[in-house]
């Protein structure tokens, strides 16, 4: 998988949320299942 972006998005990015492209496109190369999560207090509910 090939990622691109804008550089000044990215840095706005940084600035705003504390997490850069780079580190934030890792959550979908890694292989580690990071996007889900349990949530056992809304479970029953959603």
């Amino acid at each position: 998988m090939e990622v691109t972006w804008d550089p000044a998005k990215n840095l706005a990015n940084q600035r705003k949320h504390g997490i850069s492209f780079e580190e934030a496109s890792q959550l979908f190369t890694s292989g580690a299942n990071y996007l889900e999560l349990f949530d056992e207090a809304h479970s029953e509910t959603e």
